[in-house]
């Protein structure tokens, strides 16, 4: 059966032919709003967050993992997790979920939303604190020395899990932008208020996170061990959504992210994942590193332009620049009716 590759570039819709398995005609994507999960779930702003992307990932993913009888879920470059946490919360595919981030506190955090109780201490822990600067300038201090400690390899001296995660919600809620480095003076009074309302929220994410495997990993570490089959993972049943840190010579801010990557770590991480048996969806900007899979295996890679998004000029060497064009790269190929679906989302989306 021929049908057609979309690559959706910059709005532009450009067709390459390409030989592919029959889909499954039972198989219909079902569209965000369809889906009827209503408010997006989120945890924590983060820097490049998906929030927006989310009606465009979770009908893809949820798709792929009904057309190709998958049962493993990873994000392997964590961050905010709003792909994971606005999936199926009934788990009827991708029962194994797993979160990994190089960030100890990150990780922690998540790592604790899966348990009932550790929620709650984490909850009395965040109550017991104000919403001031000092507050958060000490929990930002605690991230910098538990950093410090993860890259020397001294795990024993970390802070206890618990104590992370209150460190990572603090610098996230109270910063400006989710810039996890200065405290958001402009807007504390008004948000003082929902910050200590959203805590009581938190058990919500017990559900959706339980049985969660959240844990500090590298990536490429991670889907190294997916690709040799260890720890009970079978890559030919596992998605792999890596959401990646933005090229550190693009960014105006160097100190973009705890653990940005260069270009020669975004070429390593390419070289990991051109061949691998798992499916894979890379998320972010254009960019040549990744384009460079389409020209190499143009009937395996395929790029997807979803849309184009608000970002910070702080993201950006462009400072007139306020939006940027959002683009998947994958390893699978979509049913025409997903490819759809995603432009119709985007044409819903650029209408409003």
């Amino acid at each position: 059966m021929v049908i057609a590759n979309i690559a959706l570039c910059g709005g532009m819709d450009i067709l390459e032919g390409l030989l592919a398995p029959p889909f499954n005609p039972n198989n219909h994507p079902i569209s965000w709003n369809a889906l009827n999960r209503g408010k997006i779930f989120s945890i924590i702003s983060y820097t490049g967050g998906k929030h927006s992307l989310v009606p465009f990932l979770v009908p893809l993913i949820e798709w792929a993992g009904r057309e190709y009888n998958l049962d493993t879920f990873i994000t392997a470059t964590g961050g905010a997790c709003r792909v994971l946490t606005n999936l199926d919360p009934n788990r009827s595919i991708y029962q194994r979920r797993v979160f990994s981030d190089l960030d100890y506190s990150v990780a922690c955090l998540f790592h604790v939303l899966r348990d009932e109780i550790q929620t709650k201490q984490l909850m009395r822990l965040l109550h017991g604190r104000s919403y001031t600067e000092y507050v958060f300038k000490a929990a930002q201090k605690a991230r910098v020395a538990d950093d410090a400690l993860v890259r020397k390899g001294s795990f024993d001296e970390l802070s206890d899990p618990i104590i992370a995660a209150s460190n990572m919600y603090i610098t996230a809620k109270m910063s400006y932008a989710a810039n996890l480095k200065s405290f958001n003076w402009k807007l504390a009074v008004e948000r003082r208020k929902r910050y200590y309302e959203e805590i009581l929220e938190l058990p919500k994410f017990n559900h959706i996170l339980k049985g969660l495997q959240a844990f500090r990993m590298d990536c490429n570490e991670l889907i190294h061990e997916v690709e040799n089959r260890q720890n009970g993972y079978d890559p030919k049943r596992t998605l792999i959504y890596c959401d990646c840190p933005y090229v550190v010579e693009e960014c105006l801010t160097k100190k973009h992210y705890s653990y940005s990557w260069s270009e020669q770590e975004h070429l390593c991480f390419r070289g990991g994942i051109e061949n691998c048996q798992s499916r894979v969806i890379i998320c972010g900007y254009q960019s040549p590193t990744y384009d460079y899979l389409i020209e190499k295996y143009p009937n395996r890679w395929h790029k997807v332009f979803l849309m184009s998004k608000h970002v910070s000029s702080a993201n950006s060497k462009n400072l007139d620049a306020k939006f940027k064009d959002e683009y998947i790269y994958c390893n699978f190929p979509f049913s025409p009716e997903m490819h759809a679906l995603i432009v119709a989302e985007r044409m819903k989306r650029q209408k409003k």
